[in-house]
């Protein structure tokens, strides 16, 4: 599908009160947003069931929390999930994506098997992690990083793998950072975790063997969950049949609404209601509902509103004259900029509520995801990204 013209963005996104300033004769485009690019490397073998079950209630609320900086960055988030030689699979990869919906789907696919003995395939994973993963080549306005995590060392017996020093000099050939986040107490993980670390100018940290992520329920989370449903619900799904049909399991991950309550998609069924509330929260942050999405691809000009096939466009707005559906769309667009800014309202309320809650338990601060967030907030500097 071909881009509209600025001019026809221009007049869609002014009837619904979300024109850039050029377009209404101010000033120029703002700078473009800073840029963070997150692939999770992650050992999948049978010892790290804690740790992945971990990953996927957390996913989102790293996601949330990373559209906190100031200015809000750009987010790309990608996965390569790895065990040994033998076993059922190497590496299995989730591109870098703005579409977090696709690596939350991913990682909840993932099972811890396999990997009875130590060492794993870390060189390998490692170095598919910089090599085949489509790094942005902006060096300058991106932070690039890879987060390591596993518990057992590499196997540096395969002859034919490159080893983990020669993937860091060209990780950092290619402005790519390497945290390492050493899962458990393993011997001989832990010197080689902070060799990769410092070779790759990241960052090691030491978490329990189980992930130690801990979830803090919040007076905000059920309102959250449900707006996430109300979301849910009205996401407009778009393009070739197979397409649609792939972004409707996505979809259908988040049917219901975490507390019971039934949605108008497939019943009582869904995500947790932390994993809601996150996404929520993080979408709200982000000015966007879903990347598959038709009404957020017209708003960032990704789609061309006159050339949509009409069987390629969501169901209900098949069959209305052009004029009928571009004044639908201006209606959807504005009832759903209202809904963003009442939930992104109730996302700071929960984001206050659980740092004043982490202060007041004094919590060890020792978890994957406060680990990742910790690392990630300190290395934004280099982007200009505040926290």
């Amino acid at each position: 599908m071909k881009p509209l013209s600025w001019c026809a963005i221009g007049l869609l996104l002014c009837s619904a009160a979300l024109m850039t300033p050029s377009a209404r004769g101010g000033p120029a485009e703002p700078k473009p947003r800073p840029k963070m690019e997150v692939v999770f490397t992650l050992d999948t073998t049978g010892s790290m069931s804690g740790l992945i079950e971990g990953a996927k209630r957390k996913i989102w609320s790293i996601v949330n929390q990373i559209l906190s900086g100031k200015p809000t960055p750009e987010v790309k988030i990608g996965l390569v999930a790895y065990r040994d030689r033998g076993d059922e699979y190497i590496t299995q990869i989730t591109p870098l994506t703005p579409d977090v919906d696709a690596v939350y789907a991913a990682l909840t696919e993932l099972r811890a098997n396999g990997g009875r003995d130590a060492p794993e395939s870390v060189n390998q994973a490692l170095h598919e992690a910089v090599t085949k993963i489509e790094w942005c080549k902006d060096n300058k306005d991106t932070l690039k990083i890879i987060y390591l995590v596993g518990d057992a060392p590499p196997h540096m017996d395969y002859s034919d793998d490159v080893k983990y020093p020669e993937t860091c000099r060209l990780a950092v050939a290619n402005s790519i950072l390497i945290n390492t986040l050493q899962c458990g107490a393993m011997e001989g993980t832990g010197e080689i975790w902070q060799e990769i670390a410092r070779l790759a100018e990241g960052q090691y940290a030491a978490i329990p063997a189980d992930g130690g992520a801990v979830a803090i329920a919040t007076p905000f989370d059920e309102e959250l969950a449900r707006a996430n449903a109300e979301l849910t619900h009205g996401t407009l799904l778009y393009g070739p049949r197979e397409q649609q049909a792939a972004d409707r399991r996505k979809l259908d991950l988040y049917a219901g609404d975490g507390f019971g309550g039934t949605s108008k998609i497939r019943g009582p069924a869904g995500p947790s209601a932390e994993v809601a509330a996150a996404r929520a929260s993080a979408q709200a942050k982000a000015g966007r509902v879903a990347y598959y999405d038709f009404l957020d691809a017209v708003k960032e000009g990704r789609v061309n509103l006159k050339s949509v096939k009409e069987e390629e466009l969501p169901e209900q707005l098949r069959k209305l004259s052009p004029q009928q559906r571009e004044a639908k769309i201006r209606r959807l667009l504005a009832e759903r900029q209202k809904l963003l800014q009442r939930i992104g309202k109730l996302g700071r309320k929960r984001d206050d509520y659980i740092a004043s809650q982490q202060k007041k338990n004094k919590t060890p601060g020792d978890g994957f995801d406060e680990q990742v967030l910790g690392q990630l907030r300190s290395q934004a500097k280099r982007i200009g990204v505040k926290y």
